[in-house]
């Protein structure tokens, strides 16, 4: 049994060819270095459906799981150095050399990309729905973002 909305898009030529459109769009994206993402990043119309597309995601019980930080302009470069500080702080028994190079990386890692989007996944331990329910709820909003983010020309890492 098939949905009559479903049953009259597969009539339509233009509904095969927007599927067509998408198929390939899905197709080719991939995950691209930190490194790479440069300027210029999404607008604030842009960024507004992209996030709205990746709310876009079976969320059984309406729990809405995640959360989305969104970081900007100089709070990138004040985000990567409170991230690598954090680090260094909790992996004081890591060997020193490596510790500092793995706090160089991280010191940097939000100054790369024009516009930072981290999806937290907030999950409610006193739901009906299980909690690995809801992990994976956050888990394809991350997918939708990038797909979102792929198909309006802009690039993510992986």
């Amino acid at each position: 049994m098939s949905h009559g909305l479903v049953e009259n898009h597969r009539r339509s030529g233009d509904a095969a060819s927007s599927a067509d459109e998408l198929l390939t769009l899905l197709e080719t994206r991939r995950s691209v270095a930190v490194t790479l993402l440069t300027d210029p990043g999404p607008s604030n119309d842009q960024l507004r459906r992209m996030l709205t597309i990746a709310a876009r995601v079976p969320d059984h019980g309406a729990l809405q799981p995640w959360r989305f930080i969104v970081i900007d302009g100089a709070a990138r470069k004040y985000a990567s150095e409170r991230l690598a500080s954090s680090f260094a702080a909790e992996n004081e028994a890591m060997e020193p050399a490596q510790r500092e190079k793995f706090t160089g990386v991280i010191s940097r890692v939000f100054t790369h990309a024009p516009l930072i989007v981290i999806v937290v996944s907030r999950t409610d331990q006193a739901a009906r729905i299980p909690a690995w329910e809801q992990d994976l709820s956050a888990g394809a909003v991350c997918m939708n973002l990038l797909h979102a983010a792929h198909a309006l020309g802009f690039a993510g890492p992986g």
